[in-house]
C-alpha cells in the first residue's frame, strides 16, 4: 500500500526548513519603544452667568498613581491624596517625586511635571514625526506615574470653596499669577523589552464638591491646559500609546441625574504603532472654557437647587513589545504539525477497521 500522509519525520522536516527560511531573513535589531503624556489644567473657576446666583461650598482634590510592569522592582501604586507618591517600576533609580521643570512652549510663570527621559518639545499645536533616538537609551527600562494638586495648597479635609469659585483668589499662594485650582498629572514609560511584554502607567485626579444656585441659570468651568504627548517606537512590533483626558460633570442632588446629555470633555491621543514618532502639544495661554470647539458649560439654564460636581483628569501610557511574526509562524507550524500527525493516525486507524 502506497503511504498518502507524510510520516512525522517529513513533518518535522517541513517545520525545520520553513523556520530557517525565516531565521535566515534579515533579524531584527535592537529597538527602543518610548511613550510620554503630560496634563496641566489651572485656574479652574466654576461661575454661573450671573456671578451672585452661584453660591459654592467646600470641595475635595483627590489624586492616584498606578504603574505596571512585570518582573521590575519598586511601587506599583499609591492611594488617593492631595499630592499622591509617585508610583515607578524599573531597572533605573527613580526621579525626585514631584519632577518639574519651566513649562514649554513659552507659557508664562508656569511649571508642570515633566519627562525624566527628555526628547525634543517638538511644535505647538502640531505633529512632528522623525524624534531622534539619540536621547532614548536601549537599557533604561522603566514606567512611572506622579500627579501634584500645585494650587490649594496641601491640606487634609475640605477645601475653602474660595479657590474654586471665587475669581483670582490667591491667598497668598507661590504661584499667585496662576490663581485657583491647579492640577499636573504625568504618565511616562521607556522599555527596550522582550516580545510579550506590556509596560503601562496612570495618573488620575478628582476635583468634586457641591454648590448651590438660587436662580435658574447656566453653570460653567473655565480653565487653561497645558499638555503634551510623545509616541516613539523604532521597530514594527512595538507599540508607544500615549493619552490625556479631562471632563466635568454636574448633577442635581437630589435626582442624581446628569445636566448633560453628554459629558464635556477633551482627550487626546498619540500612537506609535509603526516605525515612527510623533509629538503632540496643546495649550492655551489665556483663560478659556472652549478647547477644540468644547465647551464646559451646561447646555442651557439649569433650575435653581443644589448640585454636584465632579472635575476629572487623566494621564496614561503603554509601552507594549508584540512577538514578531516568526514567533507566530513557530505557533502556527506546530499547531500544523499536532494536527497532521492527529490526521494522518486517525485516517489510519480508519484504513485499518475498513481493511
Amino acid at each position: 500500500m502506497y503511504k498518502i500522509f507524510p510520516t512525522p519525520r517529513t513533518l518535522a522536516s517541513f517545520a525545520m526548513a520553513a523556520l530557517i527560511g525565516v531565521s535566515s531573513s534579515p533579524s531584527s535589531v535592537a529597538g527602543t519603544v518610548y511613550a510620554f503624556a503630560q496634563q496641566k489644567v489651572y485656574n479652574m473657576l466654576i461661575q454661573s452667568g450671573t456671578t451672585s446666583n452661584l453660591t459654592g461650598n467646600p470641595f475635595t482634590v483627590t489624586t492616584n498613581t498606578s504603574a505596571t510592569l512585570a518582573g521590575y522592582g519598586g511601587t506599583s501604586s499609591n492611594t488617593p491624596t492631595m499630592d499622591a507618591a509617585q508610583s515607578f517600576l524599573g531597572n533605573v533609580a527613580a526621579p525626585p517625586e514631584n519632577y518639574s521643570a519651566t513649562a514649554p512652549y513659552g507659557v508664562p510663570n508656569n511649571t508642570v511635571l515633566t519627562q525624566y527621559t527628555p526628547t525634543a518639545a517638538g511644535l505647538q499645536n502640531a505633529v512632528q514625526s522623525g524624534i531622534p533616538a539619540g536621547g532614548l537609551s536601549a537599557s533604561d527600562i522603566y514606567v512611572r506615574s506622579d500627579v501634584l494638586t500645585r494650587i490649594p495648597p496641601q491640606m487634609n479635609g475640605p477645601v475653602d470653596p474660595r479657590w474654586l469659585f471665587e475669581a483670582g483668589f490667591t491667598n497668598g499662594a507661590p504661584d499667585a499669577p496662576n490663581a485657583n485650582v491647579s492640577v499636573d498629572s504625568v504618565a511616562e514609560g521607556i522599555g527596550n523589552l522582550p516580545p510579550g511584554t506590556i509596560g503601562s502607567s496612570t495618573s488620575g485626579w478628582t476635583v468634586s464638591g457641591s454648590f448651590v444656585l438660587s436662580a435658574s441659570d447656566t453653570v460653567a468651568l473655565s480653565f487653561n491646559l497645558i499638555d503634551r504627548l510623545v509616541a516613539f517606537s523604532d521597530l514594527n512590533f512595538q507599540v508607544a500609546e500615549a493619552s490625556t483626558l479631562f471632563r466635568l460633570d454636574i448633577k442635581d442632588l437630589t435626582t442624581q441625574e446628569s445636566v448633560f446629555v453628554s459629558m464635556p470633555t477633551y482627550s487626546r491621543q498619540l500612537v506609535a504603532p509603526l516605525s515612527n514618532s510623533a509629538t503632540r502639544n496643546d495649550n492655551t495661554a489665556g483663560l478659556t472654557n472652549t478647547i477644540n470647539g468644547i465647551a464646559f458649560v451646561t447646555p442651557s439654564s439649569i433650575p435653581a437647587g443644589v448640585y454636584t460636581f465632579s472635575i476629572t483628569g487623566t494621564t496614561n501610557i503603554n509601552v507594549t513589545v508584540v512577538p514578531e511574526p516568526s514567533s507566530y509562524l513557530m505557533t502556527a507550524l506546530g499547531i500544523a504539525m499536532l494536527g497532521g500527525l492527529r490526521m494522518r493516525r486517525r485516517l489510519r486507524n480508519e484504513l485499518a477497521t475498513n481493511a
